[in-house]
């Protein structure tokens, strides 16, 4: 009987411990959740729709919920600029009216796209949005242009003659219905943008997916 009174003993103490155990190790969990969001525990993650397609930003570390926020409204505030669809834009107004002065965000991709397009020998061309809306890319009403509409349209492809004045950022076409369509480098520098405020928020690992992109 004393070898089992013994034993009994032996296991109340054991379980005691590990319910010691136990209970320090949730307080540690307690307290570190509660603590400040530090760079291993804090993630911020949003969708959108901007520039036609779906977007994810996503971003770790203490200040995760300001990066994000700042490039949601980065990425809102450049598709604003440079949407050829959208009637507001100073793109769709450029292209209304065939001239007009632009911001510098646009300016500059104006002028890039201009470098690219001497450095590509003519393949990068945002003076392509008449052809697109031949074939109802903008619209998503698709259909097959008649060959004498593209012969007509084709003059009008030639980003040669858009006529830039650099001092006041002022742009015309040098041809009446001339278009043009950033789509093919606007994700490009709007994912630079993003990753320059994720470093300025001190953001060291993100994912920035802007509809494949």
């Amino acid at each position: 009987s004393g070898y089992i009174i013994a034993c009994v003993l032996l296991l109340a103490m054991l379980g005691g411990c590990a319910a010691s155990k136990e209970q320090k190790n949730k307080e540690q969990i307690s307290e570190g959740s509660s603590g400040e969001r530090t760079e291993e525990n804090n993630e911020a993650s949003h969708d959108l729709f901007a520039m036609d397609t779906y977007m994810t930003v996503t971003a770790y570390g203490a200040h995760a919920d300001e990066a994000v926020e700042k490039a949601e409204n980065e990425i809102m505030r450049l598709d604003a600029l440079l949407s050829a669809r959208d009637e507001a834009s100073e793109t769709a107004k450029l292209n209304q009216a065939g001239k007009g002065i632009l911001s510098e965000d646009a300016f500059f991709l104006l002028k890039r796209s201009l470098e690219l397009y001497e450095d590509t020998e003519g393949a990068f061309d945002i003076a392509i949005y008449p052809i697109m809306q031949a074939w109802g890319f903008p619209t998503g009403e698709h259909r097959v242009p008649q060959k004498k509409d593209l012969e007509k349209l084709l003059p009008l492809a030639d980003p040669s003659q858009i006529i830039c004045d650099e001092e006041n950022r002022n742009i015309s076409f040098a041809r009446e219905g001339m278009e043009i369509d950033f789509g093919g480098i606007a994700k490009g520098y709007t994912s630079g943008r993003v990753m320059e405020i994720y470093q300025e928020c001190g953001i060291t690992s993100g994912i920035v997916n802007l509809g494949g992109n």
